[in-house]
């Protein structure tokens, strides 16, 4: 058996556990790797984890951490706001739909993985809570690995042996060898509508890739997929918070220019023409 020990201190008070007085995360930390140099300690520790909420960046952590243990990393893939990896500078349209939604992201850990992994000489686990990151859990497996010292990915770079992945994985586990190439496109299109403001972002296109893929598919494999129907409600999702944002930008002119004629009921009844008939997808199937 082999233990790993990570030093996640995420709260800085807890009733549950007895810590009322806060104290500061680097000081806890350097009490940790204080204790990790301790015989006592490394009779029974195989290895340490650089998980989300460790206090230092992981070249420093490696740093500090005795050489004698092996370090994992265990990045957070599974939430895009309050998180170690933030969507960077995502519209709040899009931020706001909920702290743990449907989210790949194969271009922005593709970076992080080459920033990372060299730090990682115990490898890489994945902290997930569900399958919303399904897409993240295999770029960063696949990534992290590397590519083949022999066969067809030899001496390849990280974003072949990403986009190589990326439709292994759409003809495997998505089981859509025919829409593999649609599917992986649809995939990096709603990544790079979370990173456009909402007036840039083209989310329908990203949408008509889904419903390619969707297409194709026999109805009963559509319906037991649930990773191309995962993505396609997501898909959905951002096509109607986009056209919703579109409508509440159009009220607000529209309204802002009545109220300033002095028509102010005439505003209030254009506000609830445009914005409060949104209430589904509005013809996004078109």
């Amino acid at each position: 058996a082999e233990v790993w020990v990570s030093s996640q201190y995420g709260l800085s008070v807890s009733v549950d556990l007895g810590i009322v007085e806060r104290w500061k995360p680097r000081e806890r930390e350097d009490e940790f790797f204080q204790q990790l140099a301790t015989p006592a300690v490394k009779a029974f520790l195989t290895g340490v984890v650089y998980g989300p909420w460790s206090a230092y960046p992981i070249d420093e952590y490696r740093k500090r951490v005795p050489s004698s243990y092996p370090l994992r990393n265990y990045p957070d893939m599974c939430h895009t706001i309050g998180c170690e990896f933030p969507i960077d500078g995502c519209d709040y349209v899009y931020a706001v739909v909920c702290r743990e939604p449907v989210n790949p992201r194969p271009l922005t850990f593709l970076r992080i993985v080459e920033d990372q992994a060299q730090w990682a000489d115990g490898g890489c686990g994945c902290y997930s809570e569900g399958v919303n990151d399904d897409v993240n859990k295999y770029v960063w497996s696949s990534l992290h690995w590397g590519a083949d010292e022999e066969g067809p990915l030899a001496g390849a770079s990280r974003e072949q042996v990403l986009r190589y992945s990326l439709r292994q994985w759409a003809c495997l586990l998505a089981g859509v060898p025919r829409s593999a190439d649609a599917l992986v496109e649809g995939v990096f299109g709603l990544e790079q509508t979370w990173r456009k403001s909402a007036a840039d972002s083209h989310p329908v296109e990203v949408l008509r890739r889904f419903q390619e893929v969707e297409s194709q598919m026999a109805p009963r494999h559509m319906r037991e997929c649930w990773r191309v129907n995962m993505l396609l409600f997501r898909a959905y999702y951002d096509a109607f918070l986009h056209r919703r944002f579109l409508n509440e930008q159009l009220a607000f002119t529209e309204a802002r220019a009545l109220a300033d004629r002095g028509l102010v009921e005439e505003a209030k009844l254009r506000v609830r023409q445009l914005v409060i008939p949104l209430d589904g997808a509005g013809g996004l199937q078109q």
